[in-house]
């Protein structure tokens, strides 16, 4: 599991970072929000067993419950991940709560024991997206202290504009872990047969 504390440093509360290259990214999860944007070239994701190639211009949202690999990357291939903390995006929260896509994703991302998710974006040829999201990058890579209600606004406006255009939404998933499961199934008993559960 990747510490958001490792990555980001002093107050930040979102970062970004250029995506490892020219080696395989193995499994791993993550105690925080992460999406990719890819500038250039392509990159692939391995979740459970979907595999998502991303074409520049597409974003891909993980929740931070979902495990997941990338395979190998090249010269040409440029991605940008964005780390995302939880009490950044309870922010953004308050002003997408109404949101038809991305207010489910953010409150089961929120969730203590909940399901790996994802979304993934071809926003390619939609311009206000891709726009916003050179934005936010802009912005990150200029940090200051006082940018934090511009970078609430702009990820809000991000969020907002994929639900405007949700045709570039290709896929999302709920990947369930056998550990989840269980918690449900447990879950599920205990408030169906509590007067008669039995170990």
């Amino acid at each position: 599991i990747v510490n958001s504390k490792k990555l980001l440093t002093g107050d930040k509360q979102i970062d970004l970072r250029l995506h490892t290259r020219f080696i395989d990214f193995p499994e791993h999860g993550h105690d925080y929000m992460e999406i990719m944007y890819v500038c250039a070239g392509s990159i692939t994701h391995v979740i459970g067993k979907d595999r998502i190639t991303l074409e520049s211009g597409d974003i891909l949202f993980l929740n931070k419950h979902v495990r997941h690999s990338i395979l190998r990357a090249n010269r040409s291939d440029i991605g940008i991940n964005f780390i995302v903390s939880n009490d950044f995006l309870k922010q953004v929260f308050r002003n997408v709560r109404n949101d038809p896509i991305m207010s489910g994703f953010l409150m089961r991302n929120f969730e203590q024991d909940g399901e790996g998710e994802y979304l993934y974006f071809s926003t390619a040829d939609c311009f206000p997206v891709r726009n916003l999201t050179d934005n936010l990058i802009y912005a990150l890579a200029k940090h200051t202290p006082d940018d934090s209600a511009i970078l609430t606004q702009i990820v809000s406006l991000l969020f907002s504009y994929l639900s405007y255009y949700r045709e570039t939404l290709r896929s999302g998933l709920r990947v369930t872990s056998p550990d989840t499961r269980l918690k449900q199934a447990v879950s599920a008993y205990i408030s169906e047969r509590y007067p008669s559960a039995t170990l």
